[in-house]
């Protein structure tokens, strides 16, 4: 397993300054921002020529393009098609930089409010989004994703059949999922097993206040609730049978770090990269003595 940063992280920064902070941290990859001053649909090709070379100057390759492209579901029609031309910037930019993989959005409601219309439509438009992306031997991951048609196992799962496509997958978020209130661990990834693209990593805690540095509500199951971003360990996500899952099924993808603390990026990056390691390396050491 290689650990990545989502460039999320460094959102105010310069595309040249994250690469080199990224280097600096000692990550194997990044996972681009899809939007500016990242990389957008609207990117010019002289910037995406700059993006090739910084990944190639500082060893790190563009395992991936988060975009916020995807609202299949609720949107209607011409939009749904907007998104599917936007999207094929972003494979031309990927296609460039040698990117296998591009999130998109299936949209909402949460899974537990939606009616199958959504679903049905939802999968309607990834298909699309995923017959342009196989032209340019291009994969998508879809975010299991707290207030999206895709909340838990069972709902990637289902989402999965009807899309029915062998280039679309999901990207594993334990943040996300403990805020949905559904199972993160070793079951979930045994079961995504044969659908897992790749995997977010951060920590979030449920909180009797949302007024506080980090701070946010969240519509789950249970009603209106209160969660703060915390650093990896320092809230309710213990990744730790999350890694022993990504072992056991042979996973050789990246984890990306993906914190949203209320700290400095650079400090939070730093904090939760070092935390993801020492777990991997508890982890591993376990499996050994185990044999």
């Amino acid at each position: 397993m290689k650990i990545s940063v989502f460039t999320v992280l460094f959102k105010d920064r310069s595309i040249h300054q994250t690469f080199r902070i990224c280097a600096d941290l000692g990550v194997d990859g990044v996972e681009l921002y899809g939007r500016e001053p990242h990389l957008s649909e609207e990117t010019s090709a002289a910037r995406v020529e700059e993006i090739k070379a910084l990944s190639k100057e500082y060893g790190l390759p563009v395992i991936g393009i988060g975009t916020y492209l995807g609202r299949f579901s609720t949107d209607n029609d011409a939009d749904c098609q907007r998104d599917v031309e936007r999207l094929e910037c972003f494979l031309e930019h990927a296609a460039e930089l040698g990117c296998p993989l591009i999130r998109v959005g299936c949209g909402g409601p949460h899974a537990f409010r939606a009616h199958e219309y959504h679903f049905l439509k939802g999968a309607e438009w990834i298909r699309k989004c995923a017959d342009r992306a196989a032209m340019y031997g291009c994969k998508l991951m879809i975010e299991i994703h707290n207030g999206s048609l895709v909340e838990t196992v069972n709902d990637a799962l289902r989402f999965l059949r009807l899309v029915d496509r062998d280039n679309v997958g999901l990207i594993h978020d334990a943040g996300n999922m403990a805020i949905t209130d559904t199972d993160f661990g070793k079951s979930s990834i045994h079961q995504l097993k044969d659908h897992l693209f790749h995997v977010h990593v951060k920590d979030v805690a449920r909180v009797p206040s949302s007024d506080v540095a980090g701070g946010f509500q969240n519509l789950t199951r249970h009603g209106m609730e209160h969660f703060q971003q915390r650093l990896l360990g320092e809230g309710d996500v213990d990744h730790r049978p999350v890694v022993e899952g990504l072992m056991e099924i042979g996973y050789t993808g990246y984890l990306s770090i993906e914190s949203h603390a209320p700290l400095p990026d650079v400090d939070r990056a730093r904090a939760d990269i070092a935390a993801l390691r020492k777990i991997i390396e508890e982890v591993s050491a376990k499996r050994a003595n185990a044999r």
